[in-house]
């Protein structure tokens, strides 16, 4: 009807993932006969289960053909405005219930917006921009609000967040946290470690820090005993990453085994 396609229920499954559309999508036929520029769609989409990982690796089922000249990574030829309600979510470790939101791509510039999720034992809110950079990579733009997280759960869910100088078994604890990410990545979704700029305000409540080695070198001054299993009230304390280190400004942590102001550098 005037080229738009009225989808009253759509139905989809790739592999593990389940899709349920209906909204309307406008010159479909149109782009495919060649007589309109764009595909534009605007609607609701619902999922049962998404693995979003596997969704990723899909592209590569396809790239066989090295004679196929290569594409732009985000393609310019879709706008879309999509309300998406997922019930449950996977991407590697991690997992959520209940992710809603918003999202919008126009001019290669892909927005989920109002982004609301259950995860981690708790809850997590945000907005993200995903767009192409010159050289066939993406760039990720984000501002992620952490909700009473488990602070263990969460070392599981992000690999230990790609370091080995604290472990998911050597803390405890309810973490709360703004984050405000700039990050790089190739068309392969791997990260620009040397790119990565993030701002972070972080509150863990209810810490403890268990076996951890580091604390070990304070046994001239307290009780080894008491350095192995420490814990901790409430952390806060503004980090920020750039180049490769992350900088920790001056913090105060009041402990079961000794009070001590920290600041200082870790790199990658």
């Amino acid at each position: 009807e005037n080229h738009k396609i009225l989808v009253n229920s759509c139905q989809s499954t790739i592999s593990e993932t389940d899709f349920s559309f209906k909204g309307e999508l406008l010159n479909c036929i149109a782009y495919i006969l060649g007589e309109a520029p764009k595909i534009y769609i605007d609607g609701n989409l619902a999922s049962t289960y998404t693995n979003f990982n596997e969704l990723l690796s899909l592209k590569n089922v396809s790239n066989k053909n090295k004679a196929i000249k290569k594409k732009k990574t985000i393609p310019y030829w879709i706008d879309a405005k999509t309300i998406i309600n997922i019930e449950n979510f996977s991407y590697k470790n991690f997992i959520a219930s209940d992710l809603t939101g918003l999202i919008a791509y126009k001019k290669q510039e892909l927005s989920w917006l109002n982004l609301k999720a259950k995860s981690l034992n708790g809850e997590i809110d945000g907005n993200f921009t995903l767009s192409s950079t010159n050289i066939e990579g993406l760039k990720l733009i984000s501002d992620v609000r952490f909700k009473k997280i488990n602070i263990r759960n969460s070392f599981d869910a992000f690999n230990n967040y790609g370091q080995k100088f604290i472990t998911k078994e050597q803390i405890k604890g309810i973490g709360t946290a703004e984050l405000n990410i700039e990050s790089y990545w190739d068309s392969n979704f791997i990260l620009d470690s040397k790119k990565l700029n993030l701002k972070s305000h972080l509150i863990i409540e209810k810490g403890e820090l268990i076996d951890f080695k580091p604390l070990e070198n304070l046994s001239s001054y307290v009780s080894l005993d008491e350095l192995k299993h420490v814990t901790f009230s409430t952390l806060e304390n503004t980090i920020d990453v750039s180049n490769e280190i992350i900088t920790i400004p001056t913090m105060e942590i009041k402990s079961s085994a000794l009070s001590v102001f920290l600041s200082g550098t870790h790199t990658f």
